[in-house]
């Protein structure tokens, strides 16, 4: 007798070719589904990474101009004089009147224009006598505190005061400091007429020919 039948080429229970090939679409859908969330994820996560970067920055930016602010140096240029004809006085001096440190770094000082080098040179270019009574004080180089006052020169010989009052009076007259705060920030403050806030500068002048020796 003869078995018509044919027998199944795929044993009973196995997947056919066309469940085989629906299934691995699916698991493909599902990868791309998580390879989508997980580049997502990845972005999502980058970006809270620079957000928290940006915002640590700014803080510490902030931070910095709050402490710099609360060490800020401020130093003016002060002359106090008097003539009452045979008693006369001057005295020129620098006043830290801010609330950090103030370190000074140069000193100029013109007369019509032209560097003075030093307090000699300065009574030479005032027709004054070498030997003329006066006093001074080294600031160069030092570190004013906060309330700290320096007085750099001050005579009571009424012909150099009179020299002096003279000299000041004129415009390219001019005593010039230049100081940093502890954060390395510089101002320069100068005398003149009329008194002015000291003004931000990039950095103090390196020394050489010009800088005033006091």
């Amino acid at each position: 007798m003869t078995n018509d039948s044919i027998p199944p080429t795929t044993p009973p229970g196995e997947p056919t070719g066309a469940d085989a090939l629906a299934a691995l679409a699916r698991t493909e859908q599902r990868m791309v589904r998580l390879t989508f969330w997980q580049t997502l994820l990845s972005v999502a996560g980058a970006l809270i990474a620079i957000l928290a970067l940006f915002a640590t920055l700014r803080e510490s930016n902030e931070v910095r101009r709050q402490t710099a602010a609360a060490v800020w140096p401020y130093i003016q240029v002060q002359m106090n004089d008097f003539d009452l004809g045979d008693t006369a006085a001057l005295s020129l001096s620098f006043t830290n009147t801010g609330v950090g440190p103030a370190k000074v770094r140069s000193l100029r000082m013109t007369l019509d224009g032209e560097p003075v080098p030093d307090w000699p040179g300065l009574l030479t270019r005032l027709d004054q006598p070498a030997d003329s009574p006066y006093g001074r004080d080294f600031i160069s180089q030092r570190v004013l505190a906060p309330g700290e006052s320096v007085t750099v020169f001050q005579t009571q010989h009424p012909p150099l005061v009179r020299a002096l009052q003279a000299a000041i009076r004129r415009p390219g007259t001019v005593l010039s400091m230049c100081y940093c705060s502890i954060f390395d920030e510089c101002w320069q403050a100068e005398s003149g007429p009329v008194p002015e806030d000291p003004r931000p500068v990039a950095a103090c002048p390196a020394d050489g020919p010009g800088q005033f020796q006091g």
